[in-house]
């Protein structure tokens, strides 16, 4: 009877130690998808940054020669 109950109890940690490893498994693959869609994001946004200085330059020259244009 003994060993029934300590087999049943073994079985039943055996049962509740798996379901978190699962539960632990899943909540990792869901980190590491928002990681990667934070990467890809901040990929993007070092880009954005770097294009600033370009855009800046281009309203200047656009400004300017619509400036000029209007002194006509």
């Amino acid at each position: 009877m003994y060993d029934e109950i300590r087999e049943n109890s073994y079985h039943e940690m055996t049962d509740s130690l798996t379901a978190k490893v699962l539960q632990a498994e899943e909540q990792l693959r869901e980190e590491r998808v928002r990681s990667k869609m934070l990467e890809d994001k901040l990929r993007q946004m070092e880009v954005d940054v770097e294009a600033i200085p370009i855009l800046k330059a281009q309203v200047r020259t656009c400004c300017t020669v619509w400036s000029y244009a209007i002194k006509k």
